[in-house]
Parts: structure tokens; C-alpha cells; sequence
């Protein structure tokens, strides 16, 4: 579901992809967004998530690690 978003937010902000970057990295931004905005929704109620993301473009796959962060 996260990557079809993905495309489908790509599709409707094409007009304010610059070209700076290259389309996969573009596309990987959003994905990061993506995955990061569903981790706090389904940890909302849970308490505090914290969602720390590392991307190389020469990688060919991304990591991500959730932690959860507890209440003061």
C-alpha cells in the first residue's frame, strides 16, 4: 500500500519535481515520508515513535529502525 501511495503522490506532484535529483531518488523521498506518517499514525495511540531513516543513493536499499520513545 505504501509504495502505490507513493506512486500516486508522485503522479500528482510531478509538476514540482525539479529534476535536481534523479526520479528514483525523488521517489524514495517520498517514500520515507510516507513510511515515516504511517508509523505515527499506528503508534499514536501507543505512545511516542520516533522513526529514523538512512538512504545511499549508490545503496540499492534503504534502512529504517523504529524506537519507541517513552512519556516524560
Amino acid at each position: 500500500d505504501l509504495v502505490q501511495d507513493t506512486f500516486l503522490a508522485g503522479l500528482k506532484s510531478m509538476k514540482n519535481f525539479k529534476g535536481e535529483a534523479s526520479e528514483r531518488t525523488w521517489l524514495i523521498s517520498i517514500l520515507k515520508r510516507k513510511i515515516i506518517d504511517y508509523y505515527r499514525k499506528i503508534n499514536s495511540n501507543k505512545g511516542k515513535a520516533e522513526v529514523r531513516m538512512s538512504y545511499n543513493d549508490a545503496e540499492t536499499e534503504g534502512d529504517w529502525l523504529e524506537e519507541r520513545v517513552a512519556d516524560p
